[in-house]
Parts: C-alpha cells; structure tokens; sequence
C-alpha cells in the first residue's frame, strides 16, 4: 500500500505502524553541563561510549546514570519544540506523527540501539518517556552491536538483521505498515538499516540537519536473483549456523555473500540479509538439498513433499545444522547429542537394521528420525509430528 501524502508533506496511512528507531547517544552527552566539561566528563563519556556494563567503572557508571535521569526529567518537563532538540530519535518521531505522539497508541515502537551501556540507558530512557506519554514501545539490543571494532560492529549487524527477518514479517502480516525511523543513531548502523529498509520497511525516514522537516524515502522494488544463489544453498544455509566453508565449494558466488580468510568462508552481512530472503522464496522449499553427511529414505522424501512449505525451510534450516555438527565431528553422533536445541536422543526400543533409530527436534512440534549408518551419515528416515514418525 502507497501511503498518502498530508498538507504537511507527512506520510498518512490508515494502517498501524511498526516503527523501528535507530538509537544514538546524544541524549545523554546533551545533558552535560559547562562544570562537567571542565572536570573531563565529555572525554571520559566519549572515551566509554563503546563499553558494555561490566567494562565501565563504577564512577563513570554513576555519572551516566545521572545523565539518563537527568535527561528523563528534561523530556518530561519540556514542551515538544524542546524535546525535539534534546532527542533526535524523538525529532524524528513527531515528525512522523506531525507533532502528536497521541496519535501513535495502536502502533509498535522498538528502539535499536548499541549493545554498550550508554545505547542501553539511552534506549531506555526513551522507551520510559514513551510509555508516560501512552505509546507501546520496547527496546532492541543486538548483542555484541557497537563501533569498538569490526569483528563486533559485523556480529551485531547480523544479529540485527536475523532479528529483522524473525520480527518484521509477522507485524506485516497483521496489516501494519514498516517505518525505520533513521533520524537518531549511528551512521554506520545507518549505512546498513538503510539497505535492511529496501527489503523490510515500506517507508524511511529523516529529517533534514538542523531542522523538522522530515524526508521519506518509499521503498524501492528490490528483487534478489534466486538463480545466483540457489546453486549455493547448502552451504549458505550450513555457515549460517556457523560452518566454516572451504571457499573451494563456492567458486563463483558473488563476493558480497561471503567473507573470507583465503582458505575458508562465512557469511558476511549481506549474505546473512539475502539467504533471509532467499528463504521466503518457493525455490527453497520445492526439493530436498543435499547435505555432506545425510542420505534420505524414500519415506522422508514423501514426508517432505506433504509437508506446508515453512515447515519444509525450517527442516532445511535444521538439516543444515545436523551437517555442520556431523562435518564439524567427522560423522560422530557427540555433536548432536550435546546440542540442546537439537535434543537428540535415541527412540526406547526402536530399532533398524539392528541400530537405534535416534531423532531429533525441528521446532516444538515437529521432529525427525534418523539412523546412523556404517559409512559415517545419518540415513534420514520421517520427519513431522510424534504421529508420522512413530510409523516405521
């Protein structure tokens, strides 16, 4: 759905919004006062800004809970004029609701922030104001998200980007419509939330530097070619689950899927983005990929074949895992049995071909049965509820 245009050049829609706002700092670092400065308070604040709880020390703890208080009461005090200049995460809002928060009470609101102490207090100071002022609203940590280094920063957009894939879809299919809120934040959370939006939100948002005029960029039709990735599949789906993959298996795949360190590869943030959307699509779902370790008897192809396409993609998803487990273990069974979202285990009495018939889980209702078999591989058997695999 378009959204309409008001007089005020605002976005107006009859749909609720899911709003999803980048978090910064600058609230706290605003609160700091000309004697603060003069102690040294505005490098120790910069200087901290990417330690988590656990890292600061107790001192530089207090004064940023002084701050976080501080800034709360002044958000609570002041008129909306005042409150847009002391929060540009909440600049951006009014300019989404034309200076009425009221406005927004069937909508959701999560705000995005870094995984260190300063993100998480200034999240929640503002997920306080926004409560006091009647809107749902709740706070989003990616763990390990902050700019201390780029092994963290690419952890923590992954993280963000998997939380995206798991979160949005559900609200879009209640009808809501997406907004990524981008006025408040960081701009190398930015530079990705912006590419994350093209897939996820229907509509961005800024607001030009030093005023309240909001800009909304629609989202654009982006489309990722199935073909380029699906030849790949496997393994993409394999080092998401954290696979380390011999880049000698993925000649020829686009080099923004991956990254690598010369001998093997995992899946970069981009990768991570696109094999979300891959597995929205039906080519993921039409066949049975093939996995180092597994065989599939003709009994779990038919079993697949019936089952609804998520449940067909989560099995996939799981299936990947089971690989990486057995690959990781040299066909060893130790792996899976100490995995405990797999919760594999042998069925009481239940044997084939003289061996247990072991089985593990794929969601809470849903489960597959297996055998290992002489030359190392699991021989997948059923797959379904507790009523398909209990057949033989």
């Amino acid at each position: 759905m378009v959204p309409l245009i008001g007089p005020s050049g605002n976005a107006i829609s009859s749909q609720p919004l899911l709003v999803i706002s980048t978090v910064g700092t600058s609230l706290l670092t605003k609160q700091l006062r000309l004697h603060d400065n003069t102690d040294g308070w505005d490098k120790r604040i910069l200087d901290t800004a990417n330690l988590t709880r656990p890292e600061i020390d107790p001192e530089t703890k207090a004064k940023i809970d002084e701050l976080a208080e501080r800034a709360l009461s002044d958000l609570k005090a002041a008129d909306v004029g005042r409150r847009r200049q002391l929060s540009a995460e909440l600049n951006g809002l009014y300019g989404i609701y034309n200076g009425n928060l009221a406005g927004s009470s069937r909508d959701m609101h999560f705000l995005q922030a870094t995984d260190t102490y300063q993100g998480r207090m200034t999240a929640e100071v503002l997920r306080e104001f926004l409560r006091t002022e009647g809107v749902t609203a709740d706070t989003y940590i990616p763990p390990r998200l902050s700019t201390v280094d780029t092994e963290a920063f690419e952890h923590g957009i992954k993280e963000l980007i998997r939380w995206c894939d798991e979160c949005i879809p559900g609200y879009k299919d209640r009808g809501y419509q997406v907004v990524f809120n981008l006025v408040g934040g960081f701009k190398a959370v930015h530079s990705y939330m912006h590419t994350i939006g093209m897939f996820y939100a229907d509509r961005i948002t800024y607001i030009f530097e030093g005023s309240n005029s909001l800009v909304n960029i629609p989202r654009l039709p982006v489309r990722i070619e199935d073909e380029a990735l699906l030849p790949y599949a496997t393994y993409l789906l394999m080092m998401e689950k954290g696979y380390l993959c011999p880049v000698s298996y993925l000649e020829g795949i686009s080099e923004v899927v991956i990254d690598s360190d010369g001998s093997h590869a995992f899946l970069s943030s981009w990768g991570q983005l696109l094999l979300a959307q891959l597995k929205r699509k039906k080519a993921l779902s039409e066949r049975l990929l093939e996995f180092p370790y597994l065989d599939y008897a003709e009994s779990f192809k038919e079993d697949f074949r019936r089952a609804e396409v998520g449940d067909r993609i989560r099995l996939q998803e799981t299936l990947a895992k089971v690989s990486k487990l057995l690959s990781e273990h040299h066909g060893s069974l130790s792996g899976l049995r100490s995995d405990p979202g797999l919760q594999y285990e042998d069925l009481v009495n239940s044997r084939h071909g003289g061996r247990p018939i072991g089985h593990f889980r794929i969601n809470d209702s849903m489960r597959a049965t297996c055998v290992s078999v002489p030359r190392g591989s699991l021989l997948l058997r059923r797959f379904g509820p507790h009523s398909i695999i209990e057949r033989p």
